[in-house]
């Protein structure tokens, strides 16, 4: 039995990062993307405590939060049961919201800048579509010919 949780939860991320994106309910759609880099604010606050400068905190948080991603691909791909899937793509949706951000950081150059924060809202909608594609990407290797579900 095929199953396509990974294009359904792709699918739900997109449309949020569409409705920030057109300003719809704007009083509450602005905490969505405040809380989807909540791991980059929560890695940010104990980097800080290395006194780096802040690309070099930027570059760390990326390390970080790549290894954070892949580790927790690997497993999801490994176990394959619905309830750790489901908290897999849970703890995906914070990592790649702050991956994105921390890309866009460190392209811009300005991560040093306390006004950074309004550029989550630029990101989100982008990042947001990259689920999408990582959820295509999981369902079509779990429900290939062959795979052992």
């Amino acid at each position: 039995m095929k199953s396509y949780l990974g294009t359904t939860v792709g699918v739900i991320s997109s449309l949020m990062g569409i409705v920030v994106f057109l300003e719809i309910g704007r009083d509450i759609t602005y905490f969505i993307p405040l809380i989807s880099v909540s791991f980059s604010i929560f890695f940010a606050f104990f980097i800080e405590l290395l006194n780096l400068r802040p690309i070099q905190e930027t570059l760390l948080q990326i390390v970080i939060l790549g290894t954070l991603f892949t580790a927790i691909s690997i497993l999801q791909y490994k176990l394959r049961k619905k309830w750790w899937a489901l908290l897999c793509f849970v703890l995906q949706f914070f990592i790649v919201h702050s991956l994105f951000f921390c890309f866009m950081l460190f392209g811009s150059g300005n991560n040093g800048d306390g006004q950074v924060i309004f550029h989550i809202y630029k990101t989100f909608p982008y990042s947001s579509q990259i689920i999408l594609f990582m959820g295509i990407i999981i369902d079509f290797f779990q429900n290939r010919k062959g795979a052992v579900i």
